[in-house]
């Protein structure tokens, strides 16, 4: 019987940190086909905002700098040297080397992203993601190159944790097409293919599960 409880007590708690790890896993991703891209309105505003850009979804900047106020609907040209220039692109921009852009939803979605660029000359630039309660889900710092006009990566986050707030920080860090998903058990978008340990985790569980099966009916 020891044993038995031994091997049952292992089963449910592998179980337990394989679905565990599943859940609390996060995504950098570089595209969001299903998603929905946010049109930002043509409005040249410069400033902190807060700014609405969608019925629920909110735009402010911690950028108090006089001199070079963070822009929100912006499409005059926007410079990242020596990652090129945006020029027309309905943006919202830093436009400082230090500081933070946020667009807050009201109602937490499950993946959010956009097209970016940076200057990188002027300090790491980092994209995060963050709960209503403002506990940090995942964080990446921007390293890509490119040149030329209106240039730039799409980069963004996948959660299965719901995403309250979406950052934006330091280097001149510039934004256009916001996208978002937030419909879950809709394909692969809300069930990330778990980490090999997962895998391992769980087939312990399973096979704990078995032995106990077994040894419960002899």
């Amino acid at each position: 019987m020891k044993t038995l409880k031994i091997f049952s007590i292992l089963a449910i708690l592998a179980l337990s940190v394989g679905l565990t790890a599943n859940q609390a896993a996060a995504t950098l991703i570089t595209s969001l086909p299903e998603g929905s891209v946010i049109t930002m309105p043509s409005v040249n505003y410069f400033g902190q905002g807060p700014e609405s850009m969608a019925p629920g979804v909110t735009w402010s900047s911690n950028n108090a700098n006089p001199n070079s106020l963070s822009v929100f609907g912006y499409s005059g040209t926007y410079g990242f040297e020596p990652n090129g220039i945006w020029d027309g692109m309905t943006m919202a921009g830093l436009n400082t080397t230090s500081g933070t852009m946020t667009f807050a939803f009201a109602s937490p979605v499950n993946a959010v992203g956009g097209f970016m660029n940076y200057a990188p000359a002027t300090g790491t630039p980092t994209i995060a993601v963050y709960d209503a309660g403002m506990n940090l889900l995942e964080s990446a710092t921007l390293s890509f190159s490119v040149s030329g006009a209106n240039a730039g990566q799409f980069l963004g986050f996948l959660e299965n944790s719901n995403i309250s707030f979406f950052t934006l920080t330091d280097a001149y860090i510039g934004i256009t097409d916001l996208t978002v998903w937030s419909e879950p058990g809709n394909g692969d978008h809300c069930n990330p293919v778990p980490e090999p340990s997962t895998f391992i985790l769980l087939g312990a569980g399973l096979l704990g599960l078995c032995i106990r099966s077994r040894m419960a009916r002899k």
